[in-house]
């Protein structure tokens, strides 16, 4: 029985079709920079799965300079049948081949997240510009320890104050996919054509 709770991830999404006739028509092994839900929406494909070189890469650490990097040996191989929803995280080589002889489509959901990466580029843009001992010339500070360990300290308090976090994630939650409902009830032919 179809249930009327509603989950959102409440991360940005983005999806992207892929469809294929004959057996052919394959990326190859590669990883991605974000996580992945592959949902087979028609037909059938092949899929490998292998661990990550390079675990939790970023947006510009991608798998396309580092191919000689995957593994021989696959972590898991499996076949998606229609319906059916494949998890991989992001960094996690996989490769996906249709099947010779039977036509194949499936979505593939990124599911981008904010990084820690992300947060301290924030800190850094945002919050350091109001703070004077981040303001002051590099040189000739880069030898004086001490005024290092001061500034280090600066940047450490503001990273981890609540305020802080929460004025991140907000910022970050406003880039996001923003759902409205459609009430399917109200729709007529008419209003469609």
């Amino acid at each position: 029985m179809p249930s009327n709770k509603r989950c959102h991830l409440n991360l940005k999404t983005v999806a992207n079709g892929y469809a294929a006739f004959g057996g052919k028509g394959t990326f190859g092994r590669h990883w991605d920079t974000h996580d992945v839900v592959a949902i087979q929406l028609m037909g059938r494909k092949k899929w490998k799965v292998f661990p990550p070189t390079l675990p939790n890469p970023l947006d510009h650490q991608k798998s396309k300079y580092r191919k000689d990097e995957c593994p021989d040996e696959a972590f898991h191989e499996l076949v998606l049948e229609q319906g059916d929803a494949l998890y991989i995280p992001r960094g996690w080589w996989h490769e996906a081949t249709p099947i010779a002889g039977q036509e194949t489509f499936h979505i593939a959901v990124g599911l981008h997240t904010a990084k820690v990466a992300d947060y301290l580029a924030w800190i850094a843009s945002q919050i350091l510009p109001s703070l004077e001992p981040a303001r002051r010339s590099f040189y000739p500070f880069n030898d004086d320890s001490q005024a290092m360990i001061n500034i280090a300290e600066s940047i450490r308090e503001e990273i981890l104050k609540k305020d802080n976090r929460d004025l991140f994630l907000k910022e970050v939650f406003n880039l996001n996919n923003k759902f409205k409902e459609v009430d399917f009830g109200k729709i007529s032919s008419r209003s469609l054509k």
